[in-house]
């Protein structure tokens, strides 16, 4: 279990060196399915929950978000914090491609949905939320609710109506976020941006762009999923290993 900075560094070192070549860039692609049954690196089954992934997310945001001190706060059950995929899959396309073979012909875009069944599971499409439950977590509650089911600018989009208001149209998810006030009550809307890289959701004006509204033609809609969160996830992973290598 990791229980320090030096434990997480220890672990991202041996990482780099076993896993990754020695290259620290590489990890931007790296998928965490390629830890399966690996109980140094891998240990759980989520790829956002890896112990890879828990001593990146401390290296990078350990004192950073509140009340973060060490990175052993981070757990499914009782943690203060959980770690949480950003950019849908199974919600769009199925488990094993099953939604997206059914309504997709065209062999170039299931070729390129099969790729981002990898992409979609690297460092740059994980984050922490804040977990203290009102029946669900954030975590839990986002993946069945607004509207659609588990896209982030949804769930952003009334994440910053119940910051500004108090109220984001979902009764439920507004119980959640009080739950969480020992976050929330330090962590506006642009700082919850700022901190966790997601200006990629956002416009200039600082407002949510919805990117996941129209679905009557799927094949188009899937093309923009991934073309959108291709570019989310690159822009924040280049971010995170730049955290990571000025600890170097």
């Amino acid at each position: 279990m990791l229980k320090s900075r030096d434990d997480c560094k220890r672990l991202l070192e041996r990482f780099v060196k076993e896993r990754l070549n020695g290259d620290l860039n590489a990890l931007k692609t790296f998928c965490t399915n390629d830890l399966a049954g690996d109980r140094q690196f891998g240990v759980r089954s989520d790829g956002d929950d890896k112990e890879i992934s828990r001593a990146v997310y401390f290296l990078v945001w350990g004192g950073v978000l509140p009340c973060y001190e060490r990175p052993d706060q981070i757990g499914i059950g009782r943690g203060m914090y959980r770690g949480d995929t950003l950019n849908t899959f199974n919600s769009l396309f199925g488990k094993d491609l099953r939604r997206a073979k059914e309504r997709i012909s065209e062999p170039s875009l299931i070729k390129k949905i099969e790729a981002f069944k990898r992409e979609y599971r690297t460092v740059g499409n994980y984050m922490l939320l804040p977990n203290s439950r009102a029946g669900k977590t954030l975590n839990t509650y986002r993946g069945g609710y607004f509207g659609r089911r588990d896209y982030f600018d949804r769930f952003l989009s009334a994440l910053k109506q119940s910051l500004a208001c108090g109220e984001s149209g979902y009764p439920r998810f507004d119980e959640i976020m009080h739950a969480n006030d020992w976050y929330f009550q330090d962590v506006d809307f642009k700082r919850f941006c700022e901190i966790n890289f997601l200006d990629g959701y956002l416009n200039g004006a600082g407002d949510v762009v919805i990117y996941s509204g129209n679905q009557a033609d799927y094949a188009a809609f899937a093309e923009a999923h991934i073309a959108k969160s291709r570019k989310i996830i690159a822009d924040r992973a280049e971010k995170i290993v730049s955290a990571l290598d000025r600890q170097a």
